[in-house]
């Protein structure tokens, strides 16, 4: 069932293969996310509960639906195994997830344990190292995770690099538009009476307000990261180009529809439809959600 790794990996006391990380910045991301693992799961979360609230999220819902059975997806950067755990529930699939931090792995691992969710893998390791065989996945999911990387290109053409002909990539990448409220947040509340005070410029902070380790949790991955960077349409639609995956979709859209259809071929529009869709994130849940914005190809 651990076919899709390189070489033979050896296995923690808490169930997870790993391998050392090396890299001075891996590791500092690492200590991030130790001290705070995201996303936080609810305390003594129900799997019903668990799948229920992915199934309103209506994109992962559908990208489940799209990639069916029998399939090997990797999640890159699965912090505490959500969408993996998620994917695995109820199909036939192996679901390998690889992250920095041990800690975040603890409850990926521990919540699949309890909830008897046998096809999940997850793996303590750096994306940048040589883990997982070329062409082994017929999907690579990596949300969220590559603009904290020293090189979000190179990552890319790592994770194009073990896809199989014809799979699936998913791409989550904060938008240098859509993201400006977000920068703008963290200038306002390295002041302390705002910081305490976050949750009345902040509405995802509203949401959590009643709930400190969730609040914790985002508060820290939006405004405290010690590595970020942005990028833009253009900019991926190159990386595609570069690597020979053919563009799917994107959410926001390249056009003025936004559709989730992992069937069809999303037009790409003009170059100033694209930045008008992007400053558009600033007024809508894009923004809200920190200005991701997501790219779906297939190679």
């Amino acid at each position: 069932m651990t076919s899709c790794f390189l070489k033979q990996l050896p296995i923690s006391e808490d169930n997870f293969f790993y391998n050392k990380i090396q890299d001075v910045t891996s590791k500092e991301i690492a200590n991030f996310y130790n001290i705070e693992p995201f996303p936080s799961y609810e305390k003594d979360e129900p799997i019903d509960r668990f799948k229920e609230k992915g199934d309103k999220n209506i994109f992962i819902k559908n990208l489940k639906d799209f990639i069916g059975f029998n399939k090997k997806i990797l999640e890159v950067g699965c912090g505490t195994g959500q969408v993996s755990n998620y994917l695995a529930i109820g199909t036939n699939s192996e679901v390998y997830g690889i992250d920095l931090a041990v800690n975040s792995l603890k409850l990926a691992v521990n919540f699949s344990k309890k909830n008897n969710i046998n096809n999940t893998f997850f793996c303590n390791a750096d994306l940048f190292d040589d883990i997982f065989k070329e062409k082994s996945f017929d999907l690579v999911y990596c949300s969220g995770v590559l603009h904290h990387t020293k090189n979000p290109k190179e990552g890319f053409v790592r994770i194009v690099s073990l896809l199989k002909d014809n799979g699936y990539v998913v791409l989550g990448l904060y938008n240098r538009y859509g993201r400006l409220w977000t920068k703008l947040k963290r200038v306002i509340f390295r002041l302390k009476i705002f910081r305490n005070h976050s949750y009345l410029f902040d509405s995802k902070l509203k949401e959590l307000k009643n709930e400190t380790k969730k609040f914790d949790s985002w508060f820290n991955d939006q405004f405290q990261h010690p590595l970020e960077s942005v990028h833009t349409f253009d900019e991926v639609l190159n990386w595609f180009s570069e690597s020979n995956i053919k563009f799917c979709f994107s959410l926001p859209s390249t056009d003025f529809f936004d559709k989730i259809d992992f069937n069809a071929t999303q037009v790409k529009g003009n170059f100033f439809i694209r930045l008008f869709k992007q400053f558009l994130m600033l007024f809508n849940i894009w923004g809200k959600e920190g200005g991701l914005f997501i790219f779906v190809g297939r190679k």
